[in-house]
């Protein structure tokens, strides 16, 4: 459960195993665990905003086992995806023609009860599936579920809930500043909104404008070196060529238009240049880091760093920008937004990108991880600038590691981005991260590449822009 390229969060399912003894012990971000129990003092998320036990309707036929083991699954957010790594995204989750739910005995179920009969009872489980693993809140009340919070309220969550808002619900880990609580009561009952465009200043907007002999490249004070990326209008979302990974059905091609050239890092940000700005080095692919045992070369510094949250990537942008070198050539550092992101990992092109699943002799590819990939494989990181870039000078867009952007995820929000320069919805949950262009995890399921802004993973790093202020 250690995490792959496909699959890189949003945080890791915690495991303990003691083969002399064989006891063990599985817990993910949520207030249960098997054979794991967490205090009062471990649950950083307020009592009144965290989901103690939901309501999972009883099965529909003795062979449905749903409604006896609410504590020891989904209900008890053992897991630590909670609907964002995996189909079971929000209360009575269902699908056309799978359901969200992974149980015992569901294809004798469907075989037993046919299909039609468990679509009209809003029932749906995962007919392939043959083993209690997950499933959704689910009830018999119109429009949503029952949720006992961890302080003993009763809240009745809209099936509609905006599904971030539903995985932080269920994170012990989640800061108290995080919700809103105005914000919060009417999200949990009123028909959810897609967020609308945030009418904000352009981040860019005061940016030194950009002349025709401006330099191609850029390099600060510290050695990071950047390149320019074109201003132009691109399709932004269209899938991968001949995808097996479905897409969430919110993420619709659309056009936008980044309307002035900025400066993207050729590398993502590495090892030694955040240990340099930051004092410390928390890469699990590191010669003295978790994941040790994986790394493949001697020297990691060059590798990619990771296992850095949202809010330590915001941080050293922050940092960087305030070297008194930085300061006065007139340079601030930033996330890039989603837009500007692909943007720039489609290099100009503007067709659907093959998915790069595989290694063979002779390839060379920055868009994909290392020599051997497997959905279930562990895979390690590489040094920056190990394969070629593409056509603008970036290396490993879709390779070594995730990457943050600076964009909340909110559903349908691309139904309603702006075509100029969009920079994401104005609030939110989760963090955006990118990379490999576009996957999903599972068969069926329909999954946002997004994670907990304060918390890390040992498959997603950043990059940053440099934005030339007007001095």
């Amino acid at each position: 459960m250690s995490g792959t390229l496909a699959n890189p969060g949003p945080t890791e399912n915690r495991y303990r195993y003691d083969e002399e003894t064989r006891e063990f012990q599985w817990w993910g971000n949520g207030i249960a665990g098997i054979n794991k129990s967490f205090n009062r003092k471990e649950i950083i998320n307020g009592s009144s905003t965290t989901v103690a036990l939901e309501e999972i309707r009883a099965g529909i036929d003795p062979l449905d086992s749903r409604g006896v083991w609410a504590l020891g699954q989904i209900g008890g957010s053992i897991t630590w995806g909670h609907g964002m790594v995996g189909d079971d995204g929000g209360p009575n989750s269902s699908q056309k023609d799978n359901g969200s739910d992974d149980i015992y005995g569901a294809p004798k179920l469907y075989e037993k009860l046919g299909r039609e009969v468990i679509a009209a009872e809003k029932m749906g489980a995962c007919d392939y599936c043959d083993e209690n693993a997950q499933a959704t809140a689910r009830s018999k009340h119109p429009g949503g579920v029952n949720v006992l919070m961890l302080d003993g309220s009763v809240k009745f969550v809209s099936d509609a809930i905006e599904i971030t808002l539903w995985h932080v619900m269920h994170s012990r880990e989640a800061p108290e500043d995080t919700f809103d609580l105005d914000v919060i009561e009417q999200e949990l009952a009123a028909s959810y909104q897609p967020g609308e465009a945030s009418p904000e200043l352009l981040p860019h907007s005061k940016n030194r404008p950009l002349e025709s002999q401006e330099e191609r490249t850029l390099e600060n004070s510290i050695g990071m070196q950047f390149v320019l990326v074109p201003a132009g209008e691109f399709e932004m979302g269209i899938p991968n060529k001949a995808n097996r990974f479905p897409f969430p059905k919110d993420l619709v091609a659309h056009k936008v238009n980044i309307t002035n050239p900025y400066y993207l890092g050729i590398h993502e940000v590495t090892q030694s240049e955040y240990e340099q700005i930051m004092g410390s080095n928390p890469s699990a692919h590191a010669v003295s880091g978790l994941y040790q045992d994986r790394v493949t070369v001697a020297e990691t510094s060059k590798c990619p760093v990771e296992s850095v949250s949202w809010d330590d990537a915001v941080e050293f942008c922050n940092r960087l920008s305030d070297l008194p070198k930085e300061k006065a050539a007139g340079r601030v550092y930033r996330l890039p937004t989603e837009a500007e992101w692909e943007r720039a990992s489609r290099g100009g092109r503007t067709q659907a990108i093959e998915l790069v699943t595989s290694w063979s002799e002779g390839l060379e590819t920055g868009e994909i991880a290392c020599k051997k990939f497997e959905l279930d494989s562990p895979l390690t990181t590489v040094p920056v600038g190990s394969y070629p870039p593409n056509s603008y000078g970036l290396y490993d867009m879709c390779g070594n590691v995730w990457e943050w952007v600076s964009d909340y995820q909110r559903y349908g929000y691309y139904i309603n981005s702006p075509t100029a320069d969009p920079q994401g919805p104005e609030t939110g949950y989760l963090r955006v991260i990118r990379g490999w262009h576009w996957a999903a995890t599972g068969p069926l399921c329909k999954v946002y590449m997004v994670n907990d802004p304060w918390s890390g993973s040992p498959f997603v790093g950043f990059r940053v822009i440099c934005d030339r202020k007007t001095r």
